[in-house]
Parts: structure tokens; sequence; C-alpha cells
């Protein structure tokens, strides 16, 4: 097997492998990281969704190594636009067009566009098209073969996990990437959710929280004792009072104390939670969210600043 095959064979065995609980936006992700090494991609790529309206335009929802400049004039694509995306959509077939014939989308000199559907396995409608920036050389059959293989197997996944959303599995995917921007959004903000259930103890916490808290999901078990455990020693009795207060007098729960995190340092956290009752008025809940202050607490040079352990 030559060193061409190889490769192929171990992206189609990338792909393959994909777990049920792999999210839609990771399955776009891994199958346009796949294309772009199989064309050399220049420039990255792209992944648009098609709304359920035929006359609606197609939007950028996955981008792999393009520049924000460049990904800007991509966003929406109107259906009467002679760009390879929507040349795609109407063909049914992979496009293909050179520089020349997308100048106004900032394509760089010596450059093109491959464009492919991705199609619902079971209605045979397309959900989006994927794009690579190529070479001003138009893909080889062998190209063409991967890019038609990659398409098939990231739309089973896709139609396999948005099958339970609706008619419109990009509804579906939207609402996936939206959330999973929010969530990046809320770590670099140092915002994160969480929620506590009183009767089984057990606590949730996203991606954002276990990153405001430097804990490590692997290690994260969900019991709140472990998030107590977590509370400066000098803290716990005013965390612990503010919890009854709260719990007693089914008020908001607030209270910026500081944290001594599995990775050694000590930090600053404002959590804020609402007391969630059942039909006969008992709390059963604690849902809210954590910020990260440490940075306000050491400019305010607080005595209590995260240097004081």
């Amino acid at each position: 097997m030559d060193a061409s095959k190889a490769s192929d064979t171990v992206r189609f065995q990338v792909l393959h492998n994909i777990g049920d609980g792999e999210s839609q936006a990771g399955v776009l992700r891994l199958a346009l990281d796949q294309a772009v090494a199989e064309l050399g991609g220049l420039g990255g790529g792209m992944v648009h969704l098609r709304l359920a309206s035929e006359a609606s335009p197609i939007r950028l929802a996955v981008t792999n190594g393009l520049p924000m400049r460049y990904t800007q004039s991509w966003k929406r694509l109107d259906r009467q636009e002679d760009v390879a995306p929507v040349r795609a959509l109407q063909s049914g077939a992979l496009e293909w067009l050179p520089c020349s014939d997308s100048e106004e989308r900032d394509l760089q000199p010596g450059t093109g566009i491959a464009a492919i559907l991705l199609l619902n396995t079971e209605s045979g409608d397309a959900f989006g098209v994927l794009s690579v920036i190529t070479s001003q050389i138009r893909p080889s059959a062998t190209q063409h073969e991967f890019l038609e293989t990659i398409a098939t197997g990231v739309s089973g996944h896709i139609n396999h996990e948005t099958d339970s959303i609706g008619a419109d599995p990009t509804q579906g995917i939207m609402m996936n990437l939206s959330e999973e921007r929010l969530q990046q959004a809320r770590k670099e903000a140092g915002v994160g959710i969480w929620s506590w259930d009183i009767r089984t103890g057990n606590v949730t916490y996203d991606d954002a929280t276990l990153a405001v808290l430097r804990i490590a999901p692997e290690t994260f078990d969900g019991r709140v004792d472990t998030f107590l455990g977590i509370i400066h020693p000098h803290d716990i009795p005013r965390v612990l009072g503010t919890v009854e207060q709260a719990l007693r007098q089914h008020e908001e729960y607030r209270a910026e104390h500081r944290v001594s995190r599995p990775d050694g340092t000590v930090g600053w956290v404002e959590t804020r939670a609402q007391v969630i009752v059942d039909e006969s008025g008992e709390p059963i809940r604690l849902a809210g969210t954590v910020r990260d202050t440490t940075q306000k607490q050491t400019s305010q040079g607080s005595a209590d600043s995260p240097s004081a352990h």
C-alpha cells in the first residue's frame, strides 16, 4: 500500500470510529479536518448549513484554518450567488471554482474552492455543503471520491444524532453549535453554570465551571462534598451559613469566597443560585452560576487575596 492510500485509510478509520457521544459540531469539524488534509487545503475549509426554506441563504457553521477577515465574507451565501458552495447545492454534485470566478469572496490568487453536498441519508435532501480551499488545480478523481466518502460518512452521523430534533436536522445542528459557542464564551469569560440536587447530593458542572475551578473533568465525581473540599477552610462556615439561609428563606444564594484549587493555587469565585422547590414548597435544587473573581480581588489588594492561605 502506497503512502497516499495508507493515509486515506487512516482518515476513513478516524471518521468511521466516531462515537455516538460526539457532538454534531465535532463530527463536522472532524470531517472538515480530514477533507482539508486530503486536498492539501491551502487556506482551510468551511461547512455551510441550509435551513428549512429553499429560498433562505446558507450560513457558515464551521471553519478550519481560515482568518476572521476571510470567514466574514462567507458567513451568508444567497442562493443566486455564483460560488462553489451554492453551485454544489444547486447541481447536487461536487463543484470546483478557481479564484478568477470567486474574487469577490476574497480568495487568494492561485486558489480555488471544492464544494460537496452533505445529504440527509433518510430523505436524500441536502442539509449543508462542505468546502475546501484548494490550489488552482481541479481535484483529482481520487480526491473527488474521497470527498464523497467523507460527505457520506458525516451525513450518517449527523442524521443519527438529529433524528430526535424534528424534520429538519439542520435546526439541531445549529442549536448544538450555538450551545458550543456559548459554552466557549463562558469559559473565556470565566463564568460557569452549576446545579446541586439537594436530595441526592449530586452536583453538575459545565465545562466552564470545571475550568474556573481548574478541575480535570475525568477527576470530578459529581459530589457536593468534593466542592466543599475545594472551598478555602477559612470561608467554609460563611459559605455554609449563606446556603442554609437561602434554603430556609427560599431566597437567592450569593457568596464570594476563596477556593483551593486542585492544582495548588488559591483563587476567588462568586457563586449565585436560585432555590428550586417541589410542589410542597420544599427545596430540591440550587442552580446558578460561578464566576472567577480572582483578578478583581488581586487588583483590589484585599488582605484576603489569593496569596493569603
